[in-house]
């Protein structure tokens, strides 16, 4: 009597499994589906549509040789855009703690952002 109810304890379990892996495994699918460039317009997205009277989400921007890299988000923190810029301080005050060449920068995620239209940051006029 106890290995019947062990065997049918074991197979409810095993069902039970395989069900919830087969629903992580369609989920996982679709986000492998898309692309790096669909995968940035839906993170856009879903910061532009934050309500306007918290503070904005801010991007961390790497411009590069490749162009502009988007690396971090900053959200949920009472100053988004103090916390980006307080990160990349470092690397904007010794270039040298990179390893590959570039600028960071922090940009805010408003309705007119779009990773696609970053350019490279104005650098200060030196002065003669």
């Amino acid at each position: 009597m106890r290995t019947i109810a062990l065997i049918l304890t074991v197979a409810s379990l095993a069902a039970c499994s395989e069900n919830e892996t087969t629903g992580l495994k369609s989920q996982n699918s679709a986000s492998e589906s898309l692309t790096y460039g669909e995968y940035l317009l839906s993170l856009e997205g879903a910061f532009k549509q934050k309500p306007p009277d918290y503070s904005r989400a801010f991007a961390l921007v790497k411009f590069g040789v490749a162009g502009p890299d988007w690396l971090a988000t900053f959200h949920g923190l009472p100053n988004n855009q103090n916390a980006c810029e307080e990160t990349i301080l470092p690397y904007k005050s010794d270039p040298s703690l990179t390893v590959i060449a570039g600028e960071y920068y922090c940009v805010e995620i408003s309705d007119d952002f779009s990773i696609g239209s970053l350019v490279a940051p104005a650098q200060p006029e030196k002065a003669s």
